[in-house]
């Protein structure tokens, strides 16, 4: 009688592959070119999430800097002046900084934010 975990002929056993390349930036190396850009589409939503809802300071990184027109702003200073933000869109990571620029449309306005790899927002520009 043949096993009950022997592969059946005529059958293929499919498997699930994941790749991870986090190691190589743990390692220091640079992310192939053939590589896309893994991350890019989940920190356009974070930064979206972050500035839907008010620049929450559990969103903010222990350096967050905030310019509305060319001047320091507060988080509520912010708030106001990005309502019906859209149009979020991450560019590739920094490879010196390790930062990911997100820019993003307010009011008819160009905006900016910066981003670290785990997520904190270190800077919105309006």
């Amino acid at each position: 009688m043949p096993s009950m975990n022997a592969p059946c002929p005529g059958k293929v056993r499919q498997r699930e592959v994941v790749a991870r390349f986090k190691f190589l930036k743990e390692m220091g190396l640079k992310k192939p070119d053939f590589l896309p850009d893994f991350g890019g589409p989940k920190k356009a939503r974070l930064a979206q999430e972050f500035v839907e809802s008010g620049f929450p300071k559990s969103g903010q990184a222990p350096s967050f800097q905030a310019t509305l027109n060319g001047k320091p702003a507060t988080a509520d200073d912010l708030a106001s002046a990005v309502s019906g933000a859209s149009d979020f869109q991450a560019q590739p990571y920094d490879e010196e900084t390790l930062e990911r620029v997100i820019t993003f449309t307010a009011n008819g306005k160009s905006c900016e934010m910066k981003m670290t790899q785990e997520g904190k927002v270190l800077s919105v520009t309006v």
